[in-house]
């Protein structure tokens, strides 16, 4: 046990350590209150003026003389308020302002600080005005999974098809957020992320080829069938899976062929999506080969059959009626379950 001569020297030391805490909670408030008091009038004015400049479509003296004399983090304040909300000319008219006060030139030399939230920061700014700047391309190879994030986003705003074969490569990339963001990133980008993207799922040995299907089933692209065409043959469940859903997607009478195929895939997840495909398609010519899947010993797949069934319209709902009777007591279930559901025309009673 403590003595009490000790016990005392610890008690005295913790209430020390609270007022030291006390008073720096109210330092901190006190600047706090301070900054805001001398500076929120002068970014309310240049927040004003930014407004007028904008609404008049053209560069102001007064918008500029009251950002220049607002601190750095202010500049950056009234950017962030107001960049988010603006696109095309007046995003310009902004960015412009933005350069005449020597923002840019700032957020692209802290983008090569040995700090990586600074780095971090200079890419925000950058992709905030809509900025193209080599700093995006050149820190994809940041060390920092925030940082790359970040970079993807910026260089995706002004890709071309070298930048977006540059950004197809973080598909491998270890960090989920990196992945999502590139993902996103090449939704964004649209028709000129095709080429590349239909390069990458052809190339020999790729190690990422279900986030790089993902994205082919957002775009959608008909370049994009003989590599989906090939892909529903890989080794992996998980890629044919992918590129069933892909095939689905695209349309078409060779993929509703391939589909057709699939639905005897040997691995559930593939049957599954094969099913929801014609579903989506709305092949109702497929209906008895979809209707032999509500006997599949695997659930989802009874389920995505009787639900594309079910999207077939009459076609579909009549082999559903023929199968709630049926021997296999799997396919009755699912056909009863699917015929249950609210809004079926002739809802099955049972």
């Amino acid at each position: 046990m403590l003595s009490l001569p000790l016990l005392h020297v610890v008690l005295i030391l913790q209430g020390v350590a609270i007022v030291l805490l006390l008073a720096s909670l109210l330092i901190r408030s006190s600047y706090h209150w301070w900054y805001e008091r001398r500076h929120g009038g002068m970014v309310h004015a240049a927040a004003s003026s930014i407004a007028r400049m904008l609404g008049a479509e053209e560069l102001s003296r007064e918008a500029e003389r009251r950002l220049a004399a607002l601190p750095r983090p202010l500049q950056i304040r009234v950017m962030w308020e107001i960049a988010p909300n603006l696109s095309g000319e007046s995003l310009g008219l902004l960015a412009e302002l933005a350069r005449r006060v020597g923002l840019p030139a700032w957020a692209e030399s802290i983008c090569s600080s040995s700090r990586w939230h600074r780095r971090l920061v200079g890419l925000r700014i950058l992709t905030l005005l809509g900025i193209n700047s080599r700093c995006a391309i050149e820190l994809l190879d940041d060390p920092h999974p925030l940082v790359r994030a970040q970079a993807i986003e910026g260089a995706s705003d002004h890709a071309d098809e070298a930048t977006v074969a540059s950004m197809i490569e973080y598909f491998a990339d270890p960090s989920t957020l990196c992945l999502f963001t590139t993902q996103n990133s090449l939704c964004r980008i649209g028709e000129p992320a095709v080429r590349p993207l239909v390069e990458y799922l052809e190339g020999p040995g790729r190690r990422a080829l279900e986030p790089a299907l993902e994205v082919a089933i957002g775009l959608a692209e008909p370049r994009l069938l003989p590599a989906a065409l090939v892909l529903s043959s890989h080794a992996h469940p998980q890629v044919r899976s992918r590129a069933t859903a892909l095939l689905g997607a695209i349309g078409g009478e060779r993929p509703v062929s391939r589909l057709i195929e699939l639905r005897l895939d040997v691995a559930g997840d593939v049957r599954a999506a094969a099913a929801r495909a014609l579903g989506v398609l709305g092949h109702w010519q497929a209906s008895p080969a979809v209707a032999m899947l509500l006997r599949d010993p695997e659930f989802q797949v009874r389920r995505e059959a009787g639900l594309a069934l079910l999207s077939f319209g009459g076609p579909g709902q009549l082999m559903l009626r023929r199968y709630r009777t049926d021997a296999d007591d799997f396919a009755a279930d699912m056909a009863r379950q699917v015929l249950g559901l609210p809004g079926v025309a002739g809802r099955d009673p049972a």
